[in-house]
């Protein structure tokens, strides 16, 4: 497939389409859009655990500083 016929998949994924749909409306077989479909819901996948990876790290962080300096006023009194 070429890269237009993928990016017009993508958006039809995108905007909630049946596969069935965007087979007919791009005159391919769905067998090939399930495929690009399948792909696109792991690319959405990957990028949700990244993001919340991402964030747990950012909040353990923030509550490892806040310990800290909880520890450390301790400390000076």
């Amino acid at each position: 497939m070429d890269n237009q016929l993928v990016s017009a998949t993508y958006q039809f994924v995108a905007i909630g389409a049946r596969q069935y749909t965007v087979a007919k409306e791009l005159n391919v077989r769905r067998g090939a859009i399930h495929r690009l479909w399948s792909h696109y819901q792991r690319n959405q996948n990957t990028s949700r655990r990244q993001v919340w990876m991402l964030v747990n790290h950012q909040i353990v962080t923030l509550l490892l500083l806040a310990a800290m300096c909880q520890t450390s006023e301790e400390l000076k009194t």
